[in-house]
């Protein structure tokens, strides 16, 4: 296989990756609308712990564990900020209702 070839497919993957990562972020929306509605605190430390030890583990591939968790942290974060930014809205609207 020839490098063009190797990097279409690169970017295939890449665009199958951002199509994921976007449809996580739709998710991660209505969970925070979720606990916004049903006050509960945005951060679940206990739930992100979770999720890094299962991709982690789950992992058997060329990415080394740490790169693994490291990119999901990241991943995480963003659906923090998601849910944060959910739940400042429906507040914000909550509070212009009264």
């Amino acid at each position: 296989m020839q490098l063009e070839e190797y990097r279409r497919k690169i970017d295939k993957i890449d665009a199958e990756i951002l199509e994921l990562l976007n449809q996580r972020a739709s998710l991660s929306r209505n969970i925070g609308r979720i606990k916004a509605s049903a006050g509960l605190a945005v951060i679940d430390l206990r739930r992100e712990d979770v999720v890094i030890r299962r991709v982690v583990r789950d992992s058997a591939g060329q990415m080394s564990v740490d790169s693994i968790a490291r990119i999901y942290g990241e991943i995480l974060s963003e659906s923090r900020r998601i849910q944060l930014t959910i739940s400042a809205e429906l507040n914000a609207n909550a509070g212009a209702g009264q």
